[in-house]
């Protein structure tokens, strides 16, 4: 089985690395690692650099693609772990 199951609960997430709201959020695109938004990502902990999740990538014919879960394929990125008010600036800056 090739699936690797990451559980994490709130309070180990504090004691690691400090943030009073972690969030994990998966990445691919332009958001991972030497890639042109990379950069919004700078306070974040990177928790694995090598990870799939199960979805589909589609063309949004606005310059970047966007993800749909699915079981039909699945997505290479990142996971990172960042504090809840590092999500709401992120989402501004890349929309």
């Amino acid at each position: 089985n090739d699936e690797l199951l990451l559980e994490f609960n709130r309070e180990s997430l504090l004691e690691v690395c400090g943030m009073e709201n972690p969030v994990l959020v998966f990445v691919y695109g332009t958001l991972r690692r030497f890639q042109s938004n990379s950069h919004l990502l700078d306070d974040a902990v990177l928790v694995a650099s090598q990870c799939w999740t199960r979805g589909q990538l589609f063309d949004s014919s606005y310059g970047y693609p966007y993800m749909v879960q699915s079981d039909g394929g699945r997505v290479y990125g990142e996971l990172y772990q960042i504090d809840s008010s590092q999500l709401k600036k992120d989402r501004k800056s890349v929309v």
